[in-house]
C-alpha cells in the first residue's frame, strides 16, 4: 500500500523532470504495472504466498524495470531530432540503439535472480521464483508493448525541443567534469576510491546474522506490541531447540542421563536471558 505508489510517484516525478514528457513518463506504468498483474496471477497459479520477501517483488519490478524503460524514452526522444520528429522512423532509431543492451541487460537481472531459487530457505526460494518471473516478463511486455505506444501515443514532435534544456545542460556538464577530474588525477582517483573500499571493507566484519522475524516489524506495530506481552506475561514466541546426542542405546532413559539434562536446563536458566526451558525431564517428572 505505502511501497508501490511511492516507486510509482518517484519515477514519473524523475521522469517528468528529466524528459519534460507526461505521456513518456507513463511508459513505466504500462510495462510494470502489466507485468506486476501477471506475477500476481502466477503467484496465484502457483500457490506462492504473500510474504515479507515476495511483497516487495513489485516494487523491484516498477524500479528495476524502469530503466530499461527510461534508456528507450532517451533514445526515442534521440531520435525524434534525427528523423524529422516521425514517430516511426524514432521507434526503428530507438530499437538498433538500445535493443540489445536492453536484452543483454533484462538477462543478467534475470539470471541473478533465479540463482536465489537455489537457496535451501523456501522463502527466499519462493522470493526468487516470483522476483525472477516478474523481470523476465517486464522486458518481455517492455518490447512489445513500449514501439506500440511510443508509434502512436509517444511524445509530440512540437514536445522535442530544439534548444538545450538547463536540465540537459546541467546533467552534460557534470558529466564532463567528472570525467575531467578523473581524466586529471588518475592515480589520486584510483587511490582514493581503494582507500576508501578498505576503510568501509574493514566494517564487514562487524555484519551479524539475525534471524529475528519479529525484529523486521516496528516497535510500534502490534505484533510487536503483543509478542512484548506474551514475553512478559507468559514465555516469549521466539524458540529454538538444544538436540542433546548420546552413543549409547536408550541413554535417556536412565535417570541420572536425564539428571543431567536437567542440570543444563538450570545453567541455562541462571543465565537469565531465557524465559522458559523444556525437555524430557520436565515431562518425565511432571508424570511422577
Amino acid at each position: 500500500m505505502t511501497l508501490i505508489p511511492l516507486a510509482t510517484a518517484v519515477i514519473m516525478i524523475t521522469l517528468i523532470v528529466s524528459m519534460r514528457s507526461l505521456s513518456g513518463a507513463i511508459l513505466p506504468i504500462i510495462s510494470a504495472g502489466t507485468s506486476v498483474i501477471w506475477t500476481a496471477g502466477f503467484m496465484g497459479f502457483c500457490g506462492i504466498p504473500l510474504n515479507m520477501l515476495t511483497m516487495i517483488v513489485p516494487g523491484l519490478i516498477i524500479v528495476i524495470g524502469s530503466t530499461e524503460d527510461m534508456h528507450i524514452l532517451a533514445e526515442y526522444l534521440e531520435g525524434m531530432k534525427h528523423n524529422d520528429n516521425k514517430r516511426l522512423s524514432a521507434v526503428d532509431y530507438m530499437a538498433g540503439k538500445v535493443g540489445t543492451a536492453v536484452m543483454l541487460t533484462a538477462l543478467t537481472t534475470f539470471l541473478g535472480f533465479l540463482s536465489i531459487t537455489l537457496n535451501d530457505i523456501t522463502m527466499l526460494k519462493q522470493f526468487g521464483i516470483v522476483a525472477s518471473f516478474g523481470l523476465f516478463v517486464n522486458p518481455l511486455l517492455t518490447c512489445l508493448l513500449i514501439p506500440i505506444y511510443l508509434r502512436f501515443s509517444g511524445p509530440l514532435p512540437n514536445k522535442c525541443e530544439e534548444k538545450e534544456h538547463f536540465i540537459d545542460r546541467f546533467i552534460r556538464n557534470l558529466g564532463e567534469l567528472i570525467l575531467r577530474i578523473i581524466a586529471k588525477n588518475k592515480k589520486g582517483v584510483l587511490t582514493s576510491l581503494l582507500g576508501f573500499a578498505v576503510v568501509v571493507g574493514v566494517f564487514a566484519v562487524e555484519v551479524k546474522v539475525d534471524n529475528n522475524m519479529i525484529g523486521s516489524f516496528k516497535p510500534s506495530s502490534q505484533i510487536r506490541l503483543r509478542s512484548t506481552q506474551l514475553h512478559n506475561e507468559l514465555a516469549g514466541t521466539q524458540t529454538f531447540f538444544i538436540q542433546i546426542s548420546s552413543g549409547l542405546e536408550n541413554a535417556f532413559t536412565q535417570p541420572e542421563n536425564l539428571k543431567q539434562v536437567q542440570e543444563l536446563q538450570n545453567y541455562m536458566d541462571s543465565m537469565g536471558v531465557f524465559d522458559k526451558t523444556i525437555s524430557l525431564a520436565d515431562q518425565i517428572s511432571l508424570i511422577h
